[in-house]
């Protein structure tokens, strides 16, 4: 099953685009490793990976002219400061 784009209110607990956030359990073969910053700029409808419902977002991570799609689990939103 391929997620679709997400065009309703955003469900609680979702990240809004434009939030900064850092990359965080990264695994071989992942894009970027942990530390990596970017920008959401989108989200998709909670889906089901590996046994476990999770928020799917879109990530530009800076440097990167291409949004990588990632799960809640692996990013953390960064402290405003």
């Amino acid at each position: 099953m391929t997620p679709t784009m997400h065009s309703q209110p955003q469900p609680s607990g979702a990240m809004p685009p434009g939030t900064r956030v850092e990359k965080i359990n990264a695994k071989r073969g992942d894009s970027h490793a942990n530390g990596a910053l970017g920008t959401l700029s989108s989200s998709i409808r909670p889906q089901m990976w590996h046994g476990r419902v999770r928020q799917g977002y879109f990530v530009r991570w800076d440097g990167c002219a291409v949004p990588v799609l990632v799960t809640d689990d692996s990013i953390r939103r960064l402290a405003k400061g």
